[in-house]
This record gives C-alpha cells, structure tokens and sequence, in this order.
C-alpha cells in the first residue's frame, strides 16, 4: 500500500502494532501522523507486548516526512518495533513515545536507514539493539547520517541536541527559528551504490533540508496567528459520550486562579484535574476515567468569579 496524507491516531491493540502492525509488506508512507496509539497485553498472560506505533516483521517499508509520537507499548518499541525489516526513514520524527525498552526505536535483526531525522524525547532508550535470544543479532546495525538522536549515535552529520520544537505537549512538533536541526541535513545520500536521498532545492528551504518530519518556513502562512479569548468558558467535551479518556477545552481572558473539578450525578467531588494559576489562551485538558464506573459526570471550570459545568457520560 501507499500512505499519503494519513493520520493514524489513538488506536489499540493487544500484543503488536498499536497503529500499524505489518508483515512480509513493504509499504510507502508520505506526510503521515502516527500518534498516541497504545499497543498492551489484555490478561497479563503475554511474554512481549511490542511496537506501540508501529510493528515490523520482515518488511522494508519507506516512511518521508512521518511523525511518530505519543505511543506506548507495554515492553519494546514504544515508537516502533523492527525485527527482521530493513525500513528506510528520511525526514522522520520520532519523539515522546514509551516503553520498557526503546521508547523510540527497539532493532531485532533489523537494519534501518535513517536520514535527516530526529530521535528525541522518548522513554527510555531512543534506540535498543533488542537481544531476543531466539535471534541472531549480530548484522543489527541502523546506519544513521545527518540525524538528531538524542544520547548520540556514530554517523556523519548526525548531533545530540534538543531539537527546539514548537510545542510538543500540545502535538506540533515543527522547529523553532533557534532549532539546531535547521538547514543541517543532507540533499543527497548514496550509501553501497543505492540512492537513499535524492532532493533538489525546490523541496527544501534554506542552504540544507532540515531534521525531523517538518521543514521550517519562517514565512509560512499555514499556522494563523493565536486570538486570544475574550470570555471564559468551558467547551462540551470530547469525545462524550467516551471510554476512558476525554478531552476538556477551556478559556481564559486574564491570567487567573483556575480549577477544573469533576463530581458525580449525587454531586460528590470524585477528581480535581486541574487547580493553579492559568495564563490568558485557549487550554486543554485531558480526563482519564478508567478507575470510575458508567454513569453521567459532570464537569466544573471555576476562574476568577466565573463558574461553568458541563455534563459528561462514561460508556464501558
């Protein structure tokens, strides 16, 4: 298959492949998101829970310009798990993913090439040689050039520096002006007589392409500019009805003293989500009820001398 302009978001799975799981497949994604999928063993019972957003077996695909972030596997590969695959990354963006072992990336026989790309802020490790004892491991070796992987990696080009995004708590996870990954990557790549990266100047902006999923364009017009409130308020969440997580949107005009509180239908105060000091802007926060029961809730936004509920439903 080929993949252009596809967002893979907030999906579960058991055992492999939160977002995408692909076997004997060489498939070609282009712009695409791969976010916030979460791959976990259902009765505790299985050995590895493995590849968050994705999960590779013996497959060669192509990822340009893919962001991979927020994912979680219970033990390997929070951003991907590869064993036996030999993908080709250039432009990619792996970042704020989980697991035991190799938030980023977890490598079992597996030789990925990875151009221009950025590697940051994963937990724990941002790429782990898996040692399956199953498996011969010795021909793992990830050829990285021009790269920010965070703890460092052997290759031309590549640092070991905060890549300065925008906003990566709220998903942008585009460069700053300062962002040390700007104009440093590579144009072309031959490694063994094979072309791995072919760009001519019109796909880049600025002396060199940049690491990471998104090029900086200091004259883009694709991201308005932020209107600040006027009002508060609270936005009827969503999902709702939903199971187990919602997302709560608010708004401040002046910076205030804010609390977020959510109450059973008998009016008891179950969750105090949020309670401090906000600056004016639009804000968001997330509500997981995976400990609580079905039934209606409600949530109040209490600012300032402003007071707003609104109503919830939790479907299991």
């Amino acid at each position: 298959p080929t993949l252009n302009n596809v967002t893979i978001s907030n999906n579960t799975a058991l055992i492999r492949g939160g977002g995408m799981s692909v076997w004997f497949s060489n498939p070609t994604l282009n712009n695409v998101t791969i976010s916030n999928n979460t791959v976990s063993d259902g009765d505790g019972m299985i050995i590895s829970i493995d590849g968050g957003g994705i999960y590779l077996y013996s497959s060669n695909p192509t990822l340009s310009y893919v962001t991979i972030t927020g994912n979680t596997a219970t033990d390997n590969g929070g951003g991907m798990f590869l064993s036996y695959s030999n993908p080709t990354l250039n432009n990619v963006t792996i970042s704020n993913n989980s697991a035991n072992y190799a938030g980023g990336m977890s490598l079992s026989a597996s030789n990925p090439t990875l151009t221009n790309s950025i590697v940051w802020g994963n937990s724990h490790e941002s790429i782990y040689l898996y040692n399956d004892p199953w498996i011969d491991n010795a021909n793992t070796e990830p050829i990285i050039t021009c790269s920010n992987i965070q703890s460092g990696w052997e290759g031309e080009g590549n640092i070991d520096t905060d890549p300065l995004f925008t906003d990566p708590e709220n998903g942008d996870y585009t460069l700053q002006e300062s962002s040390p990954c700007i104009d440093v990557g590579t144009a072309y790549l031959e490694i063994v007589g094979e072309v791995i990266v072919d760009l001519n100047e019109s796909e880049y902006i600025g002396s060199a392409p940049d690491m990471g999923a998104y090029e900086y364009n200091p004259l883009s017009i694709d991201k308005p500019v932020e209107i600040l409130p006027i009002k508060y308020s609270l936005e009827y969440p969503y999902p709702n009805p939903f199971n187990p997580k919602t997302s709560i949107s608010f708004s401040i005009p002046e910076q205030s003293q804010t609390s977020i509180k959510v109450f059973d239908i008998k009016g008891n105060l179950i969750s105090t989500l949020l309670n401090e000091s906000i600056n004016v802007g639009h804000h968001q926060i997330k509500w997981n009820a995976e400990g609580y029961p079905s039934g209606v809730y409600f949530v109040k936004l209490d600012a300032g001398e402003f007071t707003q509920t609104q109503k919830l439903m939790l479907v299991k």
